[in-house]
């Protein structure tokens, strides 16, 4: 130590290195927290914004499709219907996907 110089005060020292430490946890631990959490909050508004989507896709094929099949059909052509939708929903799925993919 130098001579004449003054000596920090022990209870300043810890106030300090305490308001520091503070700071470095905020600033390391809370801010990111608040960055992903807006993330995870427009991520979770971007899926439930497909899935609704989906499920209009779904049922607007389910309400498109019987114009097109014959109306005497019964048994396993009945279920045709139900086939074209799962076939639509599925390509929507797989888009999304490779939508998705291709970002990352």
């Amino acid at each position: 130590m130098k001579e004449g110089g003054a000596k920090p005060n022990p209870e300043t020292a810890a106030e300090e290195l305490l308001e520091l430490t503070k700071a470095y946890l905020r600033q390391e631990t809370l801010d990111p927290l608040r960055s992903l959490g807006r993330r995870v909050g427009y991520g979770v508004l971007g899926s439930l914004c497909v899935g609704l989507g989906a499920i209009f896709i779904g049922s607007a094929v389910l309400r498109l499709v019987p114009r097109h099949v014959s109306a005497t059909s019964r048994g396993i052509l009945s279920s045709i219907v139900y086939f074209v939708a799962g076939v639509a929903l599925v390509a929507v799925i797989g888009a999304s996907w490779k939508v998705g993919m291709r970002r990352r």
